[in-house]
């Protein structure tokens, strides 16, 4: 029982849990033995709900990702039966439906966008993770917002990297497909 009072004084605390003195029954203008035990229940009771909506959003906010991402996929399954089921009704060919989609060349375009999309708001959240890390004294785990900023990061780079060797491999092929003769290749001739 000490222990478990031990750590519970050494917490840190919130606003609301400060010394009796300061904030006593009478100040408040509530009688002396109800209010203000149901004062301290009402702090008690902010930290809890603080805490569990913390990770209420934290471990909710990507499963409610996943069911908007899932649920758009299945309502573009029902729109593609759909569309073969008038297809076959009207007495057309459905294979032009049956086809997912037409394989695209690689795109690097993408990458792009992943890396906006995880860059900007990733600098925001590190920003203010720093900022409040710093506010608290907790500097080390302030460390864990810029991780999205690094991702959008490496998601940059790696659309740099893509796009000069497609510009690259583009300037190769188009130097291979003219037939028109450069300096080098006349020089090789008269040689």
């Amino acid at each position: 029982m000490t222990s478990a009072l031990v750590t519970l004084d050494s917490a840190p605390r919130c606003k609301c849990f400060k010394s009796p003195r300061k904030h006593s029954a009478r100040r408040l203008g509530l009688k002396a033995g109800k209010g203000y035990g149901s004062w301290k229940l009402n702090c008690q009771l902010e930290a809890l709900l603080t805490g569990a909506l913390g990770i209420v959003f934290v471990f909710g906010s990507p499963v409610a990702i996943v069911f908007v991402v899932f649920g758009f996929r299945y309502l573009r399954y029902v729109q593609r039966q759909k569309a073969i089921r008038l297809a076959i009704e009207k007495g057309m060919d459905p294979s032009a439906f049956l086809v997912e989609s037409a394989t695209q060349p690689n795109d690097s375009r993408i990458y792009l966008l992943r890396g906006l999309l995880w860059g900007l708001p990733g600098i925001v959240i590190g920003a203010g993770a720093t900022v409040a890390g710093i506010q608290h004294g907790h500097r080390a785990e302030s460390i864990l917002g810029w991780i999205p900023a690094a991702i959008g990061c490496a998601y940059l780079l790696f659309y740099w990297w893509i796009r000069g060797q497609d510009v690259s491999t583009e300037r190769n092929a188009h130097a291979a497909t003219t037939s028109e003769p450069t300096e080098t290749g006349l020089q090789n001739l008269k040689g």
